[in-house]
């Protein structure tokens, strides 16, 4: 596209009359102010993928001003270095957050700090933003005018929140600092709905060294029309660092829907269902599974599920068997990365696995992989390398690929190594 054509995309028009736009602002307000009260009792799938980039030279922290200046530049340019897709649920009751694998087990806060170890994970929760900026003193709003966004009339607003009237928290839950923010909205006139919302912070502290913390909301056409919660159908953060690094985050959020009460049982649930009580296996017998589901990795994510079936039975040193050949085995992928260095991408895959079915009931299978299975031995933050009465064993699965391609499959009939503990 030309820089023409793309200029003509957001063409900026005439200032609509003020009484118009005071109208437009009192419409919005209250369609936003009848979400963001009703209790939000929700669960939404989020499909979050991170992109870290990375200055193609070398750079020592230095001051954001800095670090504009060498941006302008013709020579300054990124390139990929590590991509990554997480789906998680998001499930919120009242003032209660928590996450889970879809349709699986409640993820703990160390389990969190391993996944947004390479990008951060949204709360999913962002009626108390808006509010500050459309239903509180907080926020100052200026008119900037109308703009056609691909054919769409669209009225622009910008708005201001010092650090005295802010709430809006940058870093974790356990620390983090208060800054003040800006940024811009635009509205529909046509339907008094919100279309999107862009948040810069500003006058990030040194100490951050995060010269840029932008995130914008985007919301589906009619979207708030009898809605019961806030929640945008996707989310883009970009997080510059004061070497040059960038994070880039595409949250999409599907799947939402309300619950009544407290925290829903597929929170703290299995895959699918709550599994029975652990299989009673003695540890160390080895095993083979064959996967019987793909693994498309141009669409997998950490979190997804997959199942596999015995290739033979498991039998107890006496040659008794207590799992029986081509019995339903569950896992779940722990992580779906590429890394990008020379000589060559490399893609990982973690797994692990979770149920096996015993006789049409399945339950909890305490399966893991022998250490000299396929994959590094010691392997980042994930790798748990355990030794218990079945011997050494690690409880996740690495399987590499140096140069995928970008529609990699790992096929059904893809067989690994396991072993009870």
């Amino acid at each position: 596209m030309s820089p023409l054509l793309l200029f003509c995309g957001l063409a900026m028009q005439t200032a609509p009359p003020r009484a118009d736009t005071n109208a437009l602002l009192l419409n919005v307000r209250k369609k936003l102010s009848a979400a963001i009260h009703r209790p939000p009792n929700y669960v939404c799938t989020e499909t979050i993928n991170r992109t870290t980039l990375r200055p193609q030279m070398s750079l020592m922290p230095r001051s954001c001003e800095a670090l504009r200046s060498l941006q302008s530049t013709p020579g300054w340019k990124l390139r990929d270095y590590i991509a990554d897709r997480l789906r998680i649920d998001a499930t919120v009751a009242g003032d209660s957050l928590a996450h889970s694998w879809v349709g699986g087990a409640s993820l703990d806060k160390r389990t969190l700090a391993e996944l947004a170890e390479s990008g951060t994970i949204l709360s999913g929760y962002f009626a108390p933003l808006i509010a500050s900026i459309f239903e509180s003193n907080a926020a100052t709003i200026t008119l900037i005018g109308n703009i056609n966004d691909h054919g769409r009339n669209l009225v622009q607003f910008g708005f201001h929140v010092p650090i005295e009237k802010s709430r809006f928290k940058i870093g974790s839950p356990q620390s983090h600092i208060v800054a003040g923010y800006s940024g811009t909205f635009d509205l529909d006139p046509s339907s008094s709905d919100l279309v999107d919302l862009t948040v810069r912070a500003d006058q990030l502290p040194f100490q951050l060294k995060l010269c840029d913390d932008i995130t914008t909301l985007t919301f589906s056409p009619g979207q708030l029309e009898n809605a019961a919660f806030m929640i945008p159908s996707n989310v883009q953060l970009r997080l510059v660092m004061s070497n040059g690094w960038e994070m880039h985050n595409r949250t999409e959020f599907s799947d939402c829907h309300e619950f009544a009460g407290s925290l829903p049982q597929s929170s703290s649930a299995s895959i699918d269902k709550p599994a029975d009580k652990s299989i009673d296996i003695p540890p160390g017998l080895p095993f083979r599974l064959a996967l019987t589901t793909p693994i498309v990795t141009e669409k997998a994510a950490a979190g997804d599920t997959f199942e596999a079936r015995l290739i033979s039975p498991i039998r107890e040193r006496h040659r008794k068997i207590v799992v029986p050949k081509g019995a339903i085995v569950k896992g779940r992928l722990l992580q779906v990365r590429r890394v990008y260095e020379d000589p060559g991408e490399t893609l990982t895959i973690a797994l692990s696995i979770e149920t096996v079915n015993d006789n049409g009931t399945e339950r909890a299978f305490h399966a893991g992989f022998p250490p000299d299975s396929e994959g590094f031995d010691i392997r980042q933050q994930l790798e748990k390398s355990e030794t218990g009465p079945g011997g050494p064993h690690h409880t996740i699965k690495f399987i590499d690929v140096a140069s995928p391609t970008a529609d990699f499959i790992i096929k059904p009939g893809y067989e690994i190594d396991g072993v009870t503990y």
